[in-house]
């Protein structure tokens, strides 16, 4: 019995590890989790205990804060937390250092700034904060029915974080006004952390990023015209998610009955709002703006916000100042590329 209890635990750390690879790289701690806590010792290893699995799991996380800018020379380069997923069984910390954090935590009541997706939080000594969050990142895009368990999960984040937290906006407007079935909504906006631009070096042929850096941002659409598909709670349904573009962090999108690789549409996923949700770089946490279609927004990209939260109809007038607000924001990439 004790050597199969043995065996049974290396097969379990073996899969726990495969996880805690992933999570490195993107915040990511578990899916499909229930009861979280989180607790944070003076040496600054937090115990994040949940049920999943099959049974409550001690997950020691540490050595990690805020993030580094994007570094061309070193692409590999961004902070990431140190996971033990056995409560401190196969680590420097030790068999059963949970406990030791359990009971000499020292993260009080969490006050820091409005989270989406909160689930726990807690502030340390020195003013820093530790966050869980849960949301569905990997939806399918246009809106369509998980085809796995992974692609439906809620996943659980852990961040750990001082000061500013990253921003991600975006401001709509119109595209391919004279194509047939437009104008077409259109979303562009950019994504920084304490100045710095957030974007990554390389991808899979997919979009998905491959280097520390990469980050993508998944756009949800309010009520669009689709009866069949996934609904995220409160009328949510993802339409597209891709990643921010080099150099400038920016990103731009159009609300489309079609994307590439993916089943179409009868009719484009327009709604009466929208939201982006982002994984912050580093071990920042994870962010969300929600806005309204095109028809209020001012040119300038200090207007972030419509005079008008609503659905205004198309005006060539005030389209115009839009595109340049892209291409100023652009500054020359991708998106500077106006229809």
């Amino acid at each position: 019995m004790g050597r199969r209890w043995v065996a049974c635990l290396v097969c379990a750390l073996a899969a726990w590890a495969g996880l805690a690879g992933h999570a490195q790289a993107s915040q990511l701690l578990d899916r499909t989790t229930r009861w979280q806590s989180i607790r944070v010792n003076s040496r600054g290893v937090a115990l994040v205990t949940y049920w999943a699995h099959g049974r409550v799991m001690h997950d020691l996380v540490w050595g990690a804060k805020n993030a580094l800018p994007p570094d061309p020379y070193h692409p590999m380069s961004q902070v990431r937390f140190s996971i033990n997923y056995a409560g401190g069984y196969g680590s420097f910390l030790g068999t059963g250092y949970w406990k030791t954090v359990s009971a000499h935590n020292v993260c009080g009541p969490y006050t820091g700034p409005r989270l989406f997706g909160f689930v726990k939080g807690c502030r340390m000594p020195d003013g820093s904060f530790w966050a869980l969050q849960a949301w569905q990142r990997d939806l399918p895009d246009n809106g369509w029915a998980p085809r796995s368990s992974v692609q439906s999960a809620w996943e659980l984040h852990v961040s750990h974080w001082s000061g500013a937290l990253p921003v991600v906006w975006f401001k709509s407007d119109w595209i391919y006004a004279g194509a047939p079935g437009g104008p077409f909504d259109h979303l562009y906006g950019r994504f920084t952390y304490q100045g710095d631009a957030v974007y990554g070096f390389s991808s899979t042929s997919g979009g998905a990023p491959t280097d520390s850096f990469g980050r993508l941002v998944a756009i949800d659409s309010h009520n669009p015209p689709w009866s069949t598909g996934y609904r995220q709670v409160g009328g949510w349904w993802r339409v597209n998610s891709f990643l921010t573009h080099r150099n400038g962090g920016d990103f731009c999108t159009g609300i489309y009955r079609n994307i590439f690789g993916v089943t179409s549409r009868t009719f484009p996923g327009r709604g009466d709002a929208y939201r982006i949700t982002a994984n912050g770089p580093g071990v920042t946490p994870v962010v969300a703006w929600y806005g309204s279609p095109p028809g209020y927004y001012q040119g300038g990209l200090a207007n972030l916000w419509p005079t008008v939260a609503a659905r205004g109809g198309y005006s060539l007038t005030r389209d115009a100042p839009l595109n340049n607000d892209q291409v100023a924001m652009a500054n020359g990439g991708t998106c500077s590329q106006t229809h």
